[in-house]
């Protein structure tokens, strides 16, 4: 009812000026109403004025009303999908390292069958070494070498399945976790902290983390192994390695031992 007042009150002083009219017979009296009807009309226009002005802002009153109602909605909606968001991250993350552990337990070349005895796993494989870098028959060396890498390659596969499964719930949720690292091992080996408060994460994070301990500490005699080991196999297999990939890692190892050597002149 409030937007009709300016019709009635409009209505009223024409019905009213028009009465006026009628009243005053001479043409005189009738000229000076027409003034006085002209300064009707500038009050009747004033009259409008202000209800559009009331009009406008009640509009834009109501257009902010629905612009925070829809502001709400869309948090809602943006929080649900999140939420939903998390809840699919955290099945992808589930269904990654489950199969992994069922990739294990499936394959029966496989010498682990559980993600959780890789740690143990890899220092069982330290007696490989020795042959793998002081035997001078390439055959020896290739043999142990193939042994030791069914047990590398999984740790490998299961710190790449933490990442991938950590960077998945992080796309989801916005957490940070790998401030630090740049590979699997690096990332799994700085970040153990954070690694634990992943749902479904964290019951693997024990086993990662010993793995990721072991191939950081043990990374100089990690690049000798596969110096020896793909050095062997390009003898028995020519061209099965890159030159430049088998030039790139000796020269790595070289200038770790070089630097070594330096390192222990000084010390000396």
């Amino acid at each position: 009812m409030a937007h009709r007042w300016p019709w009635v009150l409009s209505g009223l002083i024409i019905v009213f000026a028009v009465l006026m009219f009628w009243c005053i017979p001479d043409m005189t009296g009738r000229s000076q109403l027409g003034d006085y009807l002209a300064g009707i009309a500038s009050t009747i226009a004033f009259i409008w004025l202000i209800a559009a002005y009331l009009q406008q802002g009640n509009e834009l009153r109501l257009q902010r009303e629905e612009l925070a109602l829809q502001r709400i909605s869309i948090d809602l909606q943006r929080e649900e999908l999140k939420r939903l968001g998390k809840f699919a991250a955290l099945e992808q993350v589930s269904h990654l390292l489950e199969q992994f552990d069922l990739s294990l337990r499936s394959n029966s070349q496989s010498p682990v069958k559980s993600a959780n005895d890789l740690p143990m796993a890899f220092i069982n494989t330290l007696p490989l070494w020795k042959p793998i870098l002081e035997a001078s028959d390439t055959q020896a060396v290739y043999d142990s070498y193939m042994a030791w890498a069914k047990i590398e390659a999984p740790c490998n596969e299961f710190l790449s399945r933490i990442v991938s499964a950590v960077e998945l719930y992080c796309e989801a949720t916005g957490d940070v976790v790998f401030a630090i690292g740049t590979s699997p091992v690096e990332k799994v080996y700085f970040n153990y902290d954070k690694l634990l408060n992943i749902p479904f994460v964290r019951q693997y994070v024990g086993a990662a983390h010993q793995v990721a301990t072991n191939m950081v500490l043990m990374e100089p005699g990690i690049d000798k192994m596969h110096l020896a080991g793909y050095g062997a196999m390009d003898k028995l297999f020519p061209g099965a390695v890159k030159a430049e990939a088998l030039a790139e890692l000796r020269a790595k190892v070289e200038a770790r031992e070089a630097s070594l050597k330096e390192e222990n002149g000084k010390n000396a």
